[in-house]
């Protein structure tokens, strides 16, 4: 006679495991609408960099051409910081909307607006949303899916990535001829709502569901870490709310919250919301900093000075509070990691967002043309982060660091001689797929290193503080770029881009010169 316990041990030992596909019924259609606005963020991040160009020749404002790149990044640091002391104290879907609504509207405003100052206020409002949105979507991962699930998670937002790196450029050109530049802006949130009602029934689940902080998630099985924490946000293409739309790596969910202190008794509440009303004031406070220093480079005499006095004291004052000690001096370690990951940001990015305006101003590129150099460095650093990911060559860290960081000077450098009439544009898609490949190799090492260099306790704080510094880094480069950019003659002057790419080669110089610093000497 069977043994009806015995029995059910067998068929329970028999059965298949539970799957861990997210696309199993019951979350499907929760991991589409993420991936959909995952992969519209990153579409729109690098289909601006291809279409800015038109958008000046159309509006004018050419002096504000780096700040609506700029713009977002820094309104970045504000969303970023707010949804994660929001998710924790409430609920994460009041942020995701609130988010996803601020983005779409300040698309809209881009996509009507009639000059470029318009333009960029758009901008700044699409950032904050966007820094909004992005890490409450890796909240609701954790809210929402099974341990077990969330590396395959980490693995599609990081292929929700890619796609649009391979393609997105060129189609972006495509749609600024075709149908015209503001539809790059306009098309997007009519993609977006039905990525929201998708969202819908889990969102209601959540809001239903009691506040919790989410627990920390491991999303990294073998070679997914590196894909992941590098996916090519191609501009981090400065849109690239770089740290924003691409969290730093994938704990970055809980990372950006991390910043919070969880809510213990009720007698640390108090002290847990005033930590929380700092942070958020000093993030807005350094954002206002940057905006201020992108303006005085579009100013002359005491006017320019005083404006840089002013956001520079702002970002000098804020900034190393924000920061583990050491980061802005590069002192052993973490710091130096922290720092290095805003030095490789901002060098790609002070490149990237010049290169199509070259390229269509001086050399007779197609929007879709030059928009397909952006897609060299996507593949490029796509095969980086691969490579890293299998740990090639059994390569120490400090080794990736300064192969990637050499890289990219290398690839500057080969971009660079474009500004010479005499030199063939081929030069700018081999020397961009040098500098994309370099990232690739470098980018996801800051992350794995930030984690590993931290304590538990201290790696959401520590992967926030990696995309604070990735944001800021950015948003100051192209604040001197454009600067430079305005002081040399506009992009009528080739010495401006010369310059312009000559800032961005001394950035990941200094880059490789700090590398070695990412540990103490005794564990290189």
């Amino acid at each position: 006679m069977t043994d009806p316990e015995t029995s059910a041990t067998d068929t329970a030992a028999g059965a298949p495991p539970p799957s861990t596909s997210p696309f199993v019924p019951g979350l499907r259609a929760t991991t589409l609408g993420m991936l959909a606005l995952v992969a519209l963020g990153a579409f729109e991040a690098l289909a601006v960099s291809t279409a800015m160009p038109t958008v000046v020749a159309d509006l004018g404002g050419v002096e504000l051409y780096a700040t609506a790149f700029a713009g977002p990044v820094a309104a970045g640091v504000v969303g970023l910081t707010v949804a994660g002391l929001w998710s924790d104290r409430r609920s994460p879907v009041p942020p995701l909307l609130t988010g996803v609504a601020l983005f779409l509207a300040g698309l809209v405003v881009a996509g009507l607006a009639g000059s470029m100052p318009v333009l960029v206020a758009g901008r700044v409002v699409q950032g904050v949303g966007s820094g909004l949105y992005s890490v409450v979507l890796y909240v609701v991962v954790a809210r929402v899916y099974p341990e077990a699930t969330r590396p395959r998670v980490f693995a599609a937002f990081a292929a929700a990535w890619v796609v649009p790196g391979l393609i997105g450029p060129f189609l972006a050109g495509v749609i600024v001829e075709q149908a015209g530049w503001r539809w790059v802006f306009l098309g997007v949130p009519l993609l977006a709502v039905p990525a929201v009602l998708a969202l819908w029934p889990s969102l209601t689940a959540i809001r239903q569901g009691p506040p919790a902080r989410p627990e920390p998630v491991d999303p990294e099985p073998d070679g997914v870490t590196a894909v992941n924490g590098g996916a090519p946000a191609s501009g981090t293409s400065a849109s690239s709310t770089s740290a924003s739309s691409r969290p730093a790596s994938s704990r970055s969910a809980s990372a950006t919250s991390g910043d919070a202190p969880a809510t213990g008794p009720s007698g640390d509440r108090g002290a847990d919301a005033r930590a929380s009303t700092r942070l958020v004031a000093l993030s807005v406070v350094a954002a206002v900093g940057v905006l201020a220093l992108h303006h005085a480079g579009r100013q002359r005499g005491a006017e320019a000075l005083g404006w840089t006095v002013a956001g520079g004291a702002a970002v000098a004052l804020t900034l190393p509070r924000m920061l583990p000690t050491g980061t802005l001096r590069a002192a052993r370690g973490l710091p130096t990691v922290i720092a290095l990951r805003g030095l490789l940001s901002a060098a790609f990015t002070a490149a990237e967002v010049f290169m199509p305006l070259l390229l269509q101003t001086h050399r007779g590129l197609g929007p879709s043309a030059a928009g397909a150099v952006l897609t060299c460095a996507a593949v490029s650093w796509s095969t980086g982060s691969w490579l890293r990911g299998r740990g090639f060559g059994g390569w120490s860290d400090v080794r990736w660091l300064r192969v990637g960081a050499a890289g990219m000077v290398a690839g500057i450098a080969v971009v660079a001689l474009v500004v010479a009439p005499a030199v063939p544009v081929a030069a700018a898609y081999a020397g961009w797929t040098v500098a994309g490949l370099g990232m690739g190799l470098a980018f996801p090492t800051t992350s794995l290193l930030t984690l590993r260099l931290s304590p538990p306790e201290s790696q959401g704080a520590n992967s926030s503080a990696l995309q604070i510094m990735d944001s800021v880094s950015i948003a100051l480069v192209l604040a001197l770029s454009g600067a430079l950019l305005t002081a040399l003659g506009g992009p009528a002057a080739l010495r401006a881009f010369a310059a312009g790419f000559a800032l961005a080669a001394a950035v990941a110089l200094a880059a490789a010169l700090v590398s070695h610093r990412v540990v103490p000497r005794r564990d290189r």
